[in-house]
């Protein structure tokens, strides 16, 4: 992130909470960079409730894929 800076944007909502990206914004905050990207989400809590959980499982997915292939 220090070389290339950041690929996909944060999820956030109208007020400034991030719903996808926490570490991304930590690794950001860390490396003092002058700007994030960030996309805002409208919706409720609900939907914001569901983004975070679908964006995690896809996550955990692909992160169990990449294990298996480094097995192999």
């Amino acid at each position: 992130m220090e070389a290339n800076g950041i690929h996909t944007p944060l999820q956030i909502t109208k007020d400034n909470v991030i719903i996808c990206g926490h570490n991304r914004w930590k690794v950001s905050m860390e490396l003092k960079l002058d700007a994030i990207p960030c996309i805002y989400v409208e919706g409720s809590t609900d939907d914001h409730v569901c983004i975070m959980i679908s964006e995690n499982l896809i996550r955990r997915t692909v992160t169990i894929y990449f294990a298996k292939l480094n097995k192999l």
